[in-house]
């Protein structure tokens, strides 16, 4: 089997930005890039298995401005505007953890496969729940929920979408303010009030570090922290919380 390698990269942003798998064929490898930010437009491409290895492309954080086409990416999260446009090639599965996007009123998001009638598939590890999202041609799998809103239009040849209500973004969400996270400050465990379905740990410079979806827990190991401070944000029936943690 052909050695697999990788390149890791930090932040790459320009206007319009274009990564070419195609120039990380050689011997396997795989690009890792910590965050892809594209002011205008992003264009991913020349990424595929070859022979026996995968020549794939991995990114933890995501943001388009405007449109952009995609394949064989990898991605941790990724934040896309109205009134755009994103093509995903129906040959490989796009792998994305958490998806934000929300269109608005006259200004959709469009979901489409590079080839008519042939889906496209994503796979998602965590729920979505967006609105004013087109789709065509798109096939969605994994263990999560899947809520697209009332407002968005199941376009033909889809699968895995719920359309129905849903929040539209987290500003939607009532604030939980009776739930209570200790000890302040922690070293192995902090335990919450009430259970909560879904906790995300950001570090001082707002890095999503943790992200758990297990439902109705009612404590959680911080072990693995560094001494630092954090900030939580946690969601449950009652709605979503934020709050500060110090971890000696």
């Amino acid at each position: 089997m052909a050695r697999e390698s990788s390149r890791t990269q930090k932040i790459i942003s320009a206007q319009d930005l274009t990564i070419d798998g195609s120039v990380y064929n050689d011997g396997g490898e795989i690009c890792e890039i910590d965050s892809l930010i594209a002011k205008k437009n992003l264009n991913i491409t020349g990424f595929a298995p070859i022979i026996d290895y995968f020549n794939q492309l991995n990114v933890k954080y995501v943001e388009v401005a405007n449109n952009g086409s995609y394949c064989l990416i990898f991605c941790d999260r990724m934040q896309l505007q109205p009134n755009t446009s994103h093509v995903f090639e129906s040959r490989y599965a796009i792998t994305i953890d958490t998806l934000i996007a929300s269109g608005s009123s006259g200004q959709l998001i469009y979901f489409s496969s590079d080839q008519p009638g042939v889906q496209d598939t994503i796979i998602m590890a965590n729920d979505f729940c967006g609105d004013y999202i087109n789709f065509q041609d798109m096939f969605v799998m994994g263990n999560a929920s899947y809520y697209t809103g009332a407002n968005s239009t199941d376009a033909g040849n889809n699968t895995g979408w719920n359309f129905s209500a849903c929040f539209v973004n987290m500003a939607d969400v009532p604030e939980n303010n009776s739930l209570v996270i200790y000890p302040i400050p922690a070293n192995d465990h902090i335990y919450f009030n009430e259970p909560v379905d879904a906790v995300s740990i950001y570090n001082i410079t707002g890095e999503l570090i943790f992200s758990s979806r297990e439902k109705q827990i009612t404590d959680l190991s911080v072990a693995s922290l560094k001494s630092n401070f954090y900030t939580l944000e946690i969601t449950n029936k009652n709605g979503i919380a934020r709050r500060k943690l110090i971890v000696n």
